[in-house]
């Protein structure tokens, strides 16, 4: 745990591991700050980094996972904001909520995103690729109520997925916007609008 008031930086050309199910929970009033060319590396294990707090990333940040392992970054805090820069993502599920949340010219590779929609929450996907990921934006829990704002934008992306259900995938989100970027997929469809 990372205790409220606490706050951990992973130096620049540092790594820090996960392994054997390893969980890095960084509670609400705590800061981890990652800073630029980093390293998480999750090496055995279902490991997790669990976000009720502040999460800093710098830029060319690199996560990623061995064969024998799995990493979810899990981000549950509605009022963060951040800004995500030339980092890579290989092998990672990313899931969760936030105010902001900005992915500008990263890489995703046979990873996972599931951002969940919330009041006033933007999200963006600039000049990224994505190798065998799939990006879903949807809606969480079951009540009748669907807020009116909010919105997710992928612009300029490349998309190169060979298999499932959707390379995109946008439910109960009312606004939206895909533009200028490229789809291409073997089996299933290419985005799907619920």
């Amino acid at each position: 745990f990372l205790r409220s008031g606490n706050s951990v930086t992973v130096p620049t050309e540092s790594t820090l591991f996960f392994e054997d199910d390893g969980k890095l929970i960084v509670e609400e009033g705590a800061e981890l700050n990652i800073l630029d060319n980093a390293n998480l590396s999750a090496i055995s294990g279902a490991d997790s980094l669990i976000v009720y707090g502040s999460l800093v990333v710098g830029n060319n940040v690199h996560f990623s996972v061995s064969e024998d392992a799995s990493l979810v970054i899990d981000i549950r805090n509605s009022e963060l904001s951040e800004t995500i820069y030339g980092a890579s993502f290989e092998n990672v599920t990313i899931i969760g909520t936030a105010n902001s949340l900005y992915f500008s010219s990263c890489s995703f590779t046979n990873s996972f995103i599931e951002m969940h929609h919330n009041e006033n929450c933007h999200y963006l996907f600039y000049q990224s690729d994505f190798d065998n990921t799939p990006l879903i934006a949807c809606r969480v829990g079951l009540g009748p109520f669907i807020y009116r704002d909010g919105i997710i934008v992928i612009s300029g992306c490349d998309f190169i997925n060979g298999a499932g259900l959707h390379v995109i995938k946008i439910e109960s989100f009312p606004n939206f916007l895909i533009m200028n970027t490229n789809l291409s997929y073997g089996e299933g469809d290419g985005i799907g609008l619920y």
